[in-house]
């Protein structure tokens, strides 16, 4: 089973607060669930469910149109977050699978040059190849794995792996047992 996991290695948006956003994931024009780690295209400003102006704070999010689209990443960790001696630790939370529900707002970090992420083997459609590339690809908010890095839109690459312990199973091919893979955009 693939798990969808998240982890910043090393990301300009945590240092540069604008390049955090807030956003609701829409389906269909409606309100949906969304996992960590999907890539998704910003829209307008939401509208504020108890007024109905415009939300200033949160953006309305959906699933790519085209592999070319401007995507940001969803982030569903939070405070309640920590790595020790390398393991990820989210008090309170299960450790990977995350999923905010229907209308919930969900931070999203814009993606930059540079940037390097760890991401779980269930991000993406297929399982991608250390050395090779991963971009955005048309109605998913999951990574295409590819071997020369994408024409248009967001390319990142492989640059390495690790196994991920998920329960009790140390086998590799065990119930609870994931792939990481360390990956830059480019």
């Amino acid at each position: 089973m693939a798990i969808k996991v998240f982890t910043c290695a090393e990301m300009a948006s945590e240092d540069v607060q604008s390049y955090c956003v807030s956003a609701k994931f829409y389906a269909d024009d409606a309100y949906a669930k969304i996992h960590d780690g999907a890539l998704v295209v910003l829209g307008d400003l939401d509208t504020n469910d108890a007024y109905g102006t415009p939300d200033y704070n949160v953006y309305k999010a959906k699933a790519p149109e085209a592999a070319g689209d401007d995507v940001v990443i969803v982030d569903l960790g939070g405070i309640n977050e920590a790595t020790v001696q390398g393991n990820i630790m989210k008090i309170g939370n299960k450790l990977v699978d995350l999923e905010a529900g229907e209308g919930i707002a969900v931070r999203c970090r814009r993606l930059m040059k540079g940037d390097r992420m760890w991401l779980g083997r269930g991000l993406f459609n297929a399982a991608p190849t250390v050395g090779q590339y991963a971009g955005a690809v048309a109605n998913s908010t999951l990574f295409a794995p590819s071997q020369a890095a994408p024409v248009a839109g967001l390319k990142v690459k492989i640059l390495a792996s690790k196994g991920l312990t998920v329960g009790q199973s140390a086998y590799a091919d065990g119930a609870g047992y994931e792939q990481l893979y360390l990956c830059e955009v480019k």
